[in-house]
């Protein structure tokens, strides 16, 4: 009689336990799984490097791994072709040894369109095209007297 005692509350136990188990094994394989899709993606992006119409860089490759950005794009793109290439205060100012200056210098485009951050802060998806054009700001952001009507010298190379 004894014995029938423990028996009952044994049991209740051991399925207890089973079932938390059971619970935290279920959520670690769940929550695992759903971290590899997120961690890794593996994406094509176009990189160009563009100096009066020649293509320092014109190239496609491929970046892994979570949240890629333009600066991990034209980092892998450089260092394929081996062309060296300078960051100054987080930002990229020179390509191929031509550096920026106070008149001329590099802008950062993302899908043709002038980004509003810099390579390094700009995330990028499959497919997409980021180019560096090394430009006269005057001429690339018009000067006081031209008109808003007229298109940039930077629109025109990025379209060639």
């Amino acid at each position: 009689m004894r014995q029938r005692k423990w028996i009952m509350p044994l049991a209740l136990l051991t399925m207890m336990a089973m079932l938390l188990f059971t619970a935290c094994s279920q959520e670690g394989t769940s929550g695992s799984s759903s971290n590899q899709d997120s961690s890794t993606q593996s994406i094509t992006v176009a990189v160009q490097v563009i100096k009066d119409g020649e293509h320092l860089v014109d190239t496609t490759i491929v970046l892994e791994g979570k949240n890629p950005t333009a600066g991990e794009a034209f980092q892998q793109a450089c260092q394929n072709g081996k062309m060296a290439y300078t960051v100054t205060d987080g930002m990229y100012d020179g390509f191929a040894g031509y550096n920026s200056t106070e008149t001329d210098g590099w802008l950062f485009y993302h899908n043709g369109q002038l980004a509003d951050k810099g390579a390094d802060d700009t995330a990028v998806s499959d497919r997409d095209t980021v180019t560096f054009l090394y430009v006269n700001y005057d001429e690339a952001f018009g000067s006081a007297s031209s008109s808003e009507g007229e298109s940039s010298s930077a629109d025109s190379s990025l379209a060639a």
